[in-house]
């Protein structure tokens, strides 16, 4: 008997009418209607990416103000691209930070260049998904192309080593420590994929496992063992030492601590580039006591992993390639638009500890589908702008970038220090930022004294940017100061943009005295 849910029967379906929007959109066009469309999108995206830059900073509207453009309801009729076109140039780009800007020193975000740009249109006009080979059979040796390239400068004369693509440092950092806790317990005789971590731990005969991580280390690390189940407790937070790096004194007797009451030394993280300040941990040693404990390790050089394409600075990252896994952020430091991440492992049979991989990935003559060793599903091919920047540019062209970045924060360093106005942190910076602060020429130890001079320090920051010639940033170190940072990222910055940024907080510092 049919039940009275069921579907009608073929002469009795009828086929609504598609609105001509959705066959314009979705059916083959003339070329000529094709390139009609597409003028105007890149009416607009030159607009952004070639008309002069009034500066960093965007006009200072209420922010309720802008709300109240995108307030209205979902409209029931379609709407014709070229007004909608209109809304966006009207109401949208006018409110964004123009990161083109060379005097742009806020974030850790290399501005889009027109090649990063149209590469994107190409990624999702060629929809390639490197989820399966069947849906990416080209864009799939692009992937592993650029893992390998990776993979070389991470991990040379590693042929184990291997890598997926993320959404960004913070998947990618997840993903880490996901793998390390499976790997972990693995050696230890138990397999969490089949038993559930309390049942692993239970069998290893463990109370409980323990990932260290500076109080420098990224959010996404903190976030990372509460989301694996381990919790707070789970997680020894080290302090820092004069410079923002892990205190190894600190990390040999947490290890110890968690040895002796009965808990698994599980991971180790260091960093290569702190958010904050740019610290570089002291990676091998660091990995030194790891390895004395038992310990896995992970390296966060989101941040550093420029350093990898420098001759002169790549010896900051010494030790690097004896890690297990390492997050690199391509989007980052290639200047390619997020989302790309990426997660680099010295031995890539560790991806198939993800719990949905088969082995045999990176075996030599086999096709494998990508989606097994990362969390995403379905996604677009992003590899493919890292493909093209990488041979674009090449090594050498990224190194000397880089190079130029860090020749503009030492000279930045320098005027500071020399105008005797700020407190630097730390002394001499790693990486290609500087964490500064404006403090009294008179100091005593007076109660409110912090409080006072982070207000201090928050009102030089509001009027840098009152003027819109300049972007910075400020940063809240673990002991409560507050720390201004220029971060030297956008290649567009030449040392007269340095040096009027530097004169502009020397001149601001000295009217606050």
């Amino acid at each position: 008997m049919v039940p009275d849910t069921a579907l009608p029967s073929a002469p009795d379906v009828s086929f609504p009418e598609l609105p001509e929007a959705l066959r314009a959109a979705f059916e083959a066009q003339p070329e000529d209607a094709v390139r009609a469309r597409l003028e105007g999108f890149v009416a607009l995206t030159l607009q952004r990416l070639r008309a002069p830059t009034s500066g960093p900073m965007p006009p200072p509207v209420p922010a309720r103000t802008v709300a109240l453009t995108f307030d209205g309801p979902l409209p029931d009729q379609g709407q014709p691209v070229e007004h909608i076109l209109a809304d966006i140039a009207a109401h949208v780009m006018p409110h964004g930070r123009d990161k083109r800007a060379p005097t742009w020193f806020a974030q850790l975000d290399v501005p889009p260049t027109d090649i990063s740009v149209f590469s994107g249109l190409l990624i999702r006009a060629l929809a390639q998904d490197p989820i399966t080979f069947s849906s990416a059979r080209s864009g799939t040796f692009v992937e592993q192309q650029v893992l390998r390239w990776l993979t070389s400068l991470a991990f040379p004369d590693t042929p184990t080593a291997g890598g997926c693509f993320t959404s960004g440092g913070t998947q990618s950092n997840f993903q880490a420590l996901l793998l390390l806790r499976n790997h972990c317990l693995l050696r230890a005789g138990a397999d969490v994929n089949a038993l559930g971590l309390f049942e692993a731990l239970t069998r290893t005969g463990h109370r409980g496992m323990r990932v260290f991580a500076s109080e420098a280390s990224h959010p996404s690390i903190f976030a990372a063992v509460r989301q694996l189940g381990l919790g707070d407790a789970g997680l020894h937070r080290l302090p820092a030492d004069g410079e923002d790096r892990v205190s190894l004194e600190a990390l040999e007797a947490a290890l110890a601590g968690a040895r002796r009451e009965g808990h698994l030394p599980a991971v180790v993280v260091l960093t290569a580039g702190t958010s904050g300040v740019g610290a570089v941990d002291p990676l091998r040693a660091g990995m030194r006591l790891a390895r004395e404990y038992g310990a896995l390790v992970h390296v966060d050089a989101a941040h550093g992993s420029m350093l990898l394409f420098s001759q002169r600075h790549q010896g900051l990252l010494d030790g690097l390639q004896d890690a297990d896994t390492v997050t690199l952020d391509p989007h980052k430091v290639l200047g390619l638009n997020a989302p790309l991440g990426g997660l680099l492992v010295r031995d890539a049979r560790l991806l198939t500890l993800l719990g949905k991989s088969s082995l045999g990935y990176f075996v030599a003559g086999e096709v494998a589908d990508l989606g097994e060793v990362t969390l995403d599903g379905s996604r677009a091919l992003n590899s493919l702008g890292a493909w093209l920047l990488l041979r674009h540019f090449g090594r050498d062209g990224y190194g000397r970038l880089v190079d130029h970045l860090f020749a503009l924060a030492a000279d930045f360093t320098r005027r500071l220090r020399e105008s005797g106005l700020f407190e630097l942190f730390p002394e001499a910076p790693a990486m290609n930022l500087l964490a500064f602060r404006l403090v009294p020429k008179a100091r005593g130890p007076r109660p409110g004294d912090l409080a006072r001079e982070n207000a201090r320090n928050e009102a030089l920051l509001s009027r840098l940017l009152e003027g819109r010639r300049f972007a910075a940033s400020c940063y809240r170190h673990a002991s409560g100061r507050l720390y201004l940072r220029a971060v030297f990222i956008n290649p567009a910055s030449r040392p007269e943009h340095m040096a009027a940024l530097a004169d502009a907080l020397i001149q601001l510092g000295r009217e606050a005295e």
